[in-house]
């Protein structure tokens, strides 16, 4: 009996004693004291050194449990891959469908600062556009292509040129503006101007009549002459056979005899007679084969004489009327007999034969420049410079980038993602991993560090009511609390019942 009351007892105060110990970690609350003075273990171990614990805590969570590597494995782990897949799914499932545009999506995430993403991506993206197409290396690659490309057409038949619609549409307006110049006077008026000033100039130099026609025309006249010699003879002929001449026959016959014959001969000679008589004569000499070359000869003589005269000389023995009335007539003449239609159409098609004389359009080019090819990419190089740094085109970019973006951000969801559920699921899923990944790669770490969990574990440990503490770790640990204080009533018992078999001995 002795040792079943020492052994229970030994078990009570095992008991009773680790359960106080367990109360007094976290009772009293605060320090007590009796008559001023302070009892001891009062407060209790964790509400007296809660600061320590909290930073000793703080420290191991943030130093060994919650290390930046460990947090970031963590949140580059396969199950958040998973949830961020899961997570994009569902909000391409809810929009859709959606009747809204992307305009009000971007709107109520950015807190109403659509136009200010507008202005932004416009800004961004025409400035991107213009640092892509305006290096060198966009810039050889146009002069190449377009060069390209005529290299390519300058291959091809003359034909081509020729008969395209553009050629005709231009052979059209300058033939119809050659006309309609001709018409309304300016080009008479010009071709006078430049007459009239040719004739000032001939009359203050010294050039004759031969130096201003060209000798072919001097001798087609000749040979003209030659050629007409008998219409030249026939014409004589007329002329002194005409009634006006014959008079001037008849008079020049009666003044010849009156002044180198005496009166008394002149009596007996017949005149009508004579005037027969040198009218058959003439007619005779004309219609001889030698006589006509003789009158050629001497017609050629006599146009030798006149081209010798000085173009000043008879210039300044014009007078001004004469002068301007020869330059309306040649003007006339020059714009009557040469500036027709047909001759224009003449001329447009002699062009055009010449054209097509060659066996492409690159020949032409050929005969007009051989080191065209060089030229022509300095010209295109150039061209292009110029196009792009216009304030043209910049204008031009600048509005059809903001067109783009305002017609991007004002189409309904629904009708962007129409077709292409799939592609922009998996598209928007990739493109979120792969900013989160970047993101957790590189700023991950830094954001951890600042974060200090150590600190963040400290100070919310701190902020605990002691009670609300004690709650926590009862709740947590109730099993183990509650194990160590039967273990302390086993314990002693054991001891209890020991000193029991020892006292007996």
């Amino acid at each position: 009996m002795k040792v079943l009351i020492t052994t229970l007892t030994g078990a009570i105060i095992g008991y009773i004693t680790n359960w106080l110990a367990i109360k007094m970690l976290f009772r009293p609350y605060e320090e007590k004291k009796f008559l001023g003075f302070k009892i001891p273990f009062t407060p209790g171990l964790i509400p007296k050194e809660k600061s320590r614990i909290a930073k000793s805590v703080g420290q191991a969570i943030g130093n060994h449990l919650l290390t930046k590597e460990t947090m970031v494995k963590s949140l580059c782990s396969e199950k958040i891959n998973k949830k961020l897949e899961k997570w994009v799914f569902n909000k391409v499932e809810s929009l859709k469908d959606s009747e809204n545009t992307l305009g009000e999506l971007v709107e109520e995430f950015s807190d109403g600062k659509l136009q200010e993403i507008c202005n932004y991506l416009s800004v961004s993206l025409n400035q991107y556009i213009l640092n892509s197409i305006r290096n060198e290396k966009s810039k050889n690659a146009m002069v190449k292509y377009i060069g390209d490309y005529i290299e390519e057409n300058l291959n091809k038949s003359t034909e081509v040129l020729t008969e395209s619609s553009i050629y005709n549409r231009i052979s059209e307006k300058i033939l119809s503006a050659a006309l309609e110049y001709k018409n309304n006077d300016k080009i008479g008026e010009k071709l006078n101007n430049v007459l009239m000033e040719e004739l000032k100039n001939l009359e203050g130099g010294s050039k004759k009549i031969k130096d201003i026609i060209p000798q072919s025309a001097i001798n087609n006249l000749k040979v003209y002459l030659y050629n007409r010699k008998d219409n030249i003879s026939d014409s004589i002929g007329e002329i002194l056979n005409s009634e006006k001449a014959q008079i001037k026959i008849k008079e020049i016959i009666e003044e010849a005899i009156s002044k180198n014959l005496n009166p008394m001969i002149a009596m007996f000679l017949n005149k009508e007679s004579l005037h027969e008589k040198a009218m058959v004569i003439l007619n005779d000499f004309m219609e001889k084969e030698e006589n006509k070359q003789e009158v050629i000869v001497l017609l050629g003589e006599i146009v030798d004489k006149i081209l010798e005269k000085d173009v000043s000389d008879i210039l300044v023995n014009s007078s001004e009327e004469g002068k301007e009335e020869t330059v309306r007539v040649i003007g006339s003449l020059i714009c009557d007999k040469f500036v027709t239609e047909e001759n224009i159409r003449s001329l447009e098609k002699t062009f055009k034969d010449k054209i097509n004389g060659n066996n492409n359009i690159r020949n032409i080019v050929i005969k007009l420049n051989k080191e065209y090819s060089e030229h022509l990419n300095k010209f295109i190089h150039k061209k292009i410079e110029e196009f792009l740094s216009g304030k043209v085109f910049c204008g031009k970019l600048q509005n059809i980038v903001e067109n783009f973006i305002k017609s991007i951000f004002h189409k309904a969801l629904k009708d962007i993602f129409k077709g292409h559920e799939d592609t922009i699921t998996q598209y928007s899923y990739h493109m979120t991993k792969n900013l989160y990944n970047k993101f957790i790669e590189k700023e991950a770490e830094s954001v951890i560090e600042a974060l200090d969990i150590a600190a963040i574990t400290e100070e919310r440990i701190n902020s605990f009511d002691v009670a609300f503490a004690e709650k926590i770790i009862l709740e947590i640990a109730n099993k183990e609390l509650s194990a160590i204080t039967w273990l302390g009533g086993l314990l002693g018992g054991i001891m209890g019942l020991v000193s029991s078999l020892i006292a007996s001995l």
